[in-house]
């Protein structure tokens, strides 16, 4: 995901995006703690903005967290966003490329599971975000709420996808164990052969 973000130019964005989140402990300036107050009909944002070297304004003011809500704008819808647009791009070159067909339908499916997953997820932290109101007509958000949970469902639940993307990689894997692809990175560990410590049962 941010090899794809760095290619296409975000690099201002990546930085701040992956110290918000956590990814990258890189500096003590603390995450994004702006806090929108709606006073005299307008809405007013107090405390610091996140990440110092974040120059995109606007990327600060969408992930403030209106006063009295949940925590939960915290840059976690972008960054799932990109996620799943990654993942969505890298399976169509795959396809494109035309990789092997076992690959293909791993990938297929691992992105059917992560990428309406975490739409769920967007869509649960916006509902939150508006209270009950996002639960009303008023906003189209109740729709999308609905439809979302259908898409983790139709053709193929996420339980389904998970079965093909384990069935499809250890299918993967034996084959390319039987080809000497692979090492035994067990052996790694500095007691790796101290076999009485390990239970297989």
């Amino acid at each position: 995901m941010m090899y794809l973000i760095y290619q296409n130019g975000e690099a201002c964005i990546a930085c701040p995006v992956t110290c918000t989140e956590g990814q990258v402990k890189l500096s003590d300036i603390p995450a994004n703690v702006l806090e929108a107050v709606h006073e005299g009909g307008v809405w007013r944002l107090y405390g610091s903005k996140f990440f110092s070297s974040a120059t995109h304004a606007d990327y600060a003011v969408i992930t403030a967290k209106p006063s009295g809500s949940e925590k939960v704008a915290n840059g976690e819808a972008s960054m799932l966003l990109d996620a799943a647009q990654a993942m969505g791009y890298a399976t169509c070159r795959a396809v494109d490329a035309g990789q092997n067909m076992d690959r293909v339908r791993r990938m297929i499916s691992e992105s059917k599971k992560f990428i309406t997953e975490s739409c769920q997820k967007i869509v649960h932290n916006a509902m939150q975000v508006l209270g009950g109101i996002g639960y009303t007509n008023v906003f189209p958000l109740e729709r999308i709420y609905r439809d979302i949970r259908l898409a983790s469902i139709w053709t193929g639940t996420s339980e389904v996808m998970s079965m093909i993307v384990a069935h499809e990689w250890y299918r993967e894997c034996k084959k390319a164990r039987a080809a000497n692809l692979t090492r035994d990175f067990e052996a790694d560990a500095e007691e790796a052969f101290a076999e009485d410590e390990k239970i297989y049962e």
